[in-house]
């Protein structure tokens, strides 16, 4: 029986072959110099592919075969993948190879620079080939895209769009193409969908770069050769274990170049194929504060609102690329232009060195700003390196509203192209159900820098969303808008982690997005439409209840401020506010579970530590209570875990006990001048102030009736604190009082932190935050929170953070106290 089975099958194979040549056999006859992929009467051509491509060529021939069964609506098996050596690979049919002058398959560093395709027909055979292998699928994907009309216009099977044909055939043809950018990185994540459509939009990871004098310098080091740690307030500082970026090595030692060189080398001479090694500074401003290290910065002054390093770091920089060129001069060593370091050096920069110029280009809507960034792109071109890259910031998560900025992609990538750019990096982390077409737009433009982004854009329309075309187009122009028309001045990701990012989606603004996507709705037909749609409208869901939840905290936060405010409007405003945070929580919830890839992570907790709840149940507490207002404390605190945990803070026998040194400010003094060096500057008292050197940084002290003040103005990101000891469990009141003008973005607010039992900061702790607006007279800010039970250390703190024009932030008698 297994022996007749066996005859059984191999007769059919054989004649399934035959029918299959005798198929091709009669559309050749018909077209006798055309390559021909499959026909209406059934033939499907074989995919051959090199035995020596690997794992590349196997991913490369799986894409081919898939798009091809899609366009011709068969099965995957239709499209057969055979693998042999060169002298097998004759006949009918796809061929995949790599082409350098031999069948080598090894990939040197050198050759990693040209990432050209090509593909050409002639009498029935299609060649695909690259000059390296790794880039095969790249040579595939844009042959697909070019013959065939395949787009991948996001991660996973809704994303792809393969049109339908019942033959598919080229005449004798050549074609060509070595893509506008070198390297080509769009960091959408890790995940198996997000990679394939990296791939099949033929982007890249070229170059190697990241923050790197942690891994360079390491803690060993420092301790051995204490002259290569930084001196940071006249002494050396030394990095605890596992402290890798909170602080800069002493670049301005003569140590310290021979010693960066030696280690980019030796990661070199182990990796023969690296085409380049990172050498970027730490993502930190903790600088060496020497004079040698001052003179070296060269007394520049600002750019862009931040102390100009740029001739200290190039100069490092230029040591050790020289050192490295000597025995490796055709890799690179790539560095970032960024922070304090985003301004071109005084002097040439060494042509093996690969800056990448760090910005958020969505700024751009900001004419003044993308003027300045244009210039300052063109004088990093002219500078000297061989390649210049570009570093942006194409989020997505952290945000929670549309972000598709199509505006700066359409505009920063053709200049960047047109001036001279040859690499481009953005950190992205998708919300593919809010971003739309972002996205693939900058795919297409790094692969072509020269298409028109308008037409792009009309593709992505009529093909990803047919007949639900108009209305998307709609939906994507006006959040495209809401970015563009936000108010000035623009600075480096506003909004960024901040729940005041709602802003720009309005009400009125919400309602005409939502009334799109209910026309989309109404117009959609297929299947697939259909989804893509409600992933789209889901996510959507996810902003409109943010959004809500936000303006319920700021009702809620707005009435705690009024004096005359009792416990009989702040019970439904409380009540509110934690409806409308749970309907937020569980919608991204349910959004995430049931479509993984529209919104990128958990919510982060900047977007929810604001929380009023702890200061509005106290302020309920301190009004006299009828039984309707104590049933309904009741109900919150069965319905909401967080009301019972709090709930103590509503009864009559409080005792208070204050816990933190000098509310007042009494003993507080501060430093008399502020520059690049000033870190901390409270000099005196329990108090610490310290953060971000900023060009327009101004920190007073105005006496008031019991004490003293602190004013902020012009601050980047500071804060004034002070940490005690905590009693885990325990409930702690936090207040102060404030003056302010409070601009969108601006950040004024109060915050407790906790430390846990190793003492590392738990998390962003809990904060009342200063809505926008103009408060000349002084309000009160407060808050309620329960120690964990590993709690430490307690952290009481006041911040400024993002204060623009005449912002101001003036605060007194900051106190602490613990409830029992």
């Amino acid at each position: 029986m297994n022996r007749l089975r066996a005859s059984l099958v191999w007769f059919a194979a054989i004649g399934s072959l035959c029918a299959g040549l005798a198929l091709w056999r009669a559309a050749e006859a018909r077209h006798p110099t055309d390559f021909i992929a499959f026909t209406a009467d059934g033939y499907s051509c074989p995919i051959y592919v090199a035995d020596n491509l690997g794992d590349a060529g196997t991913g490369a021939a799986k894409l081919l075969q898939l798009t091809l069964a899609q366009a011709a609506a068969r099965s995957s098996a239709s499209f057969p993948i055979q693998r042999g050596d060169r002298e097998h690979m004759k006949g009918r049919g796809v061929f995949l190879s790599v082409h350098r002058g031999g069948w080598k398959t090894e990939t040197t560093a050198v050759e990693k620079l040209n990432s050209s395709a090509a593909y050409s027909s002639q009498a029935g055979r299609l060649s695909i080939n690259t000059r390296t292998s790794d880039t095969l699928e790249t040579a595939v994907s844009w042959f697909l895209e070019t013959e065939l009309g395949a787009h991948w216009f996001f991660p996973g099977p809704l994303g792809v769009q393969v049109p339908t044909r019942n033959s598919f055939s080229l005449p004798a043809k050549m074609a060509q193409w070595s893509p506008s950018f070198i390297s080509r990185h769009l960091a959408v994540g890790g995940s198996p969908e997000e990679q394939a459509w990296f791939s099949r939009n033929r982007l890249n990871a070229l170059f190697e770069h990241r923050h790197s004098m942690g891994v360079i310098f390491k803690r060993d080091d420092l301790l051995k050769t204490p002259e290569l740690a930084p001196l940071i307030s006249g002494r050396r500082y030394q990095p605890r274990v596992g402290d890798t970026n909170s602080w800069q090595p002493n670049i301005a030692s003569p140590l310290a170049a021979p010693f960066a060189a030696n280690v980019l080398k030796q990661w070199l001479r182990e990796s023969p194929t690296r085409l380049s090694v990172p050498l970027s500074m730490n993502d930190t401003v903790g600088y060496d504060q020497s004079p040698a290290t001052v003179k070296l910065a060269g007394g520049r002054g600002y750019f862009r609102g931040n102390p100009d390093y740029s001739n200290l770091v190039f100069g490092f920089v230029n040591q050790v690329a020289r050192e490295v060129a000597r025995d490796f001069p055709n890799r690179f060593v790539t560095t970032y232009a960024y922070d304090w370091t985003e301004n071109t050096p005084d002097f040439r920069v060494e042509p093996n060195v690969v800056p990448f110029l760090t910005a958020d280009r969505s700024q751009w809507f900001d004419r003044q700003f993308a003027a300045e960034d244009q210039a300052l792109i063109r004088r990093w071109v002219a500078a000297g390196p061989r390649v210049v890259g570009l570093y942006d910031y194409l989020y997505g998560a952290p945000f929670l509203v549309p972000r598709p900025t199509l505006y700066a992609v359409a505009q920063s990538i053709p200049f960047a192209y047109e001036t001279g750019v040859g690499a481009y990096f953005a950190e992205c982390s998708p919300n593919w159900g809010l971003d739309g077409p972002k996205l693939w737009l900058a795919a297409q433009l790094l692969w072509d820098a020269r298409q028109d982004s308008a037409k792009l854009l009309d593709t992505y329309y009529r093909e990803f969303w047919q007949e639900t075309a108009a209305p998307m187009r709609e939906f994507f122009a006006l959040c495209d808008a809401q970015w563009r028309k936000q108010p000035l001045p623009s600075y480096w990701l506003k909004y960024f982690k901040d729940e005041q990012q709602h802003l720009l989606y309005p009400p009125d603004v919400r309602r005409s997005l939502r009334v799109q996507l209910d026309d989309a709705a109404r117009l959609a037909k297929s299947k697939v439409v259909r989804e893509r749609l409600r992933m789209v409208s889901e996510s959507f869901a996810v902003t409109e209840t943010f959004a809500e939840y936000c303006e319920q905290r700021e009702t809620l936060i707005r009435l705690l401020q009024q004096a005359q405010a009792t416990g009989f409007r702040l019970l439904p405003a409380t009540k509110q506010f934690l409806e409308a945070k749970h309907r937020f929580l569980d919608r991204h919830a349910e959004v995430q579970k049931e479509f993984p890839l529209a919104l990128h992570g958990p919510i982060p907790r900047e977007l929810t530590r604001n929380d009023p709840l702890g200061s509005a149940l106290w302020q309920i507490g301190r009004w006299p209570r009828d039984e309707a207002t104590r049933i309904e404390l009741t109900r919150l605190a069965h319905d909401y875990p967080e009301v019972k945990t709090l709930l103590a803070v509503t009864r009559d026998n409080l005792h208070w006990i204050p816990v933190n040194a000098d509310p007042a400010l009494q003993e507080l003094r501060i430093a008399t001048s502020f520059d690049a060096t000033t870190l901390d500057w409270a000099t005196a008292g329990p108090w610490r102030g310290n953060d971000l050197p900023h060009e327009h940084r101004a920190v007073t002290l105005v006496p008031d009736d019991i004490g003293q003040s602190v004013r902020l103005s012009g601050c980047l990101e500071e804060i004034f604190s002070q940490w005690v000891p905590a009693e885990p469990g325990a409930l702690y009141f936090a207040s102060a009082r404030v003056k302010a003008k409070v601009s969108p973005g601006n950040l004024t607010f109060l915050v407790i932190y906790f430390t846990d039992a190793a003492d590392k900061i738990a998390d962003l702790g809990t904060i009342q935050r200063l809505p926008v607006g103009e408060w000349s007279d002084a309000t009160e800010l407060t808050v309620v929170v329960r120690a964990p039970k590993n709690a430490r250390r307690i952290g009481i703190a006041v911040r400024a953070v993002n204060q623009v024009g005449d912002d101001f932030a003036e605060f007194s008698r900051i106190g602490l106290d613990r409830l029992e």
